[in-house]
């Protein structure tokens, strides 16, 4: 009996941005994304958004703001924020994990790409980041069925 294949492990694809915040991203397919941010200062984490989210607390207690509501994020909390809100605010230091359903092009592969990562790289992220899957999803049709 041969054993089932087991996923390669690795420490997610970082992309800089502003004074101190990194962006991980740490796997993505064409159902979810799920990305680490992390700021060591008073930085705040700003991310834009077009689907649901999912804010998940990691580190020490943050202030959140997302809309018009501002509130704490405790240690291993999670918030849903809609996406009617299309923008939070996590005031740093902070460390939080973002899950949400990517457009992989947009969000995944062109940041990467332009933080110098390569296509190999990017694609050991998840199911359909490889060139042909995306150009299915630029003219509209998902590349890959959510099961």
């Amino acid at each position: 009996m041969e054993p089932e294949p087991r996923p390669e492990f690795h420490p997610g694809l970082p992309v800089r941005l502003d004074d101190g915040v990194v962006r991980t991203v740490l796997c993505a397919g064409p159902c979810f994304a799920l990305e680490r941010w992390t700021s060591g200062t008073t930085t705040p984490l700003v991310h834009t958004f077009s689907t649901a989210l999912l804010l998940s607390n990691a580190g020490a207690p943050a202030t959140v703001t997302s809309g018009t509501w501002t509130g704490r994020l405790d240690r291993a909390r999670t918030l849903l924020l809609p996406a009617v809100l299309g923008e939070v605010r996590v005031q740093g230091p902070a460390d939080v994990l973002l899950g949400y359903v990517p457009d992989l092009d947009r969000d995944i592969r062109a940041p990467l790409l332009t933080a110098g990562h390569g296509p190999a790289a990017i694609e050991a992220l998840g199911e359909g980041l490889t060139s042909e899957t995306l150009d299915h999803q630029r003219l509209g049709r998902r590349a890959l069925p959510c099961r």
